[in-house]
């Protein structure tokens, strides 16, 4: 009786997440003023709590905005920012 073995390798890669940050990091505007936030990163893609996919998006509301970015490997990361008002 005979035996074949048969070795096969498999390869994986791991991917490191995009890197993604929103500048300003720490807004604070008057009421009624408007700040534009904008993501970077290594991302190729950004989509931001809004709904809008976009890489800046201009804000009025003293709310917290997040950005999901996800680059080509289908990774993803995120970033948070609380858009604050003078007192």
């Amino acid at each position: 009786m005979s035996t074949t073995r048969t070795t096969t390798t498999i390869t994986i890669t791991k991917n490191a997440l995009p890197t993604v940050s929103i500048i300003p990091n720490d807004p604070t505007i008057c009421k009624g003023d408007t700040v534009t936030l904008t993501a970077v990163g290594t991302a190729s893609t950004y989509v931001w709590s809004t709904g809008e996919e976009t890489t800046s998006i201009k804000v009025t509301d003293s709310i917290q905005y997040v950005v999901t970015g996800t680059d080509v490997n289908n990774c993803s990361n995120t970033d948070t920012v609380k858009v604050d008002f003078y007192p």
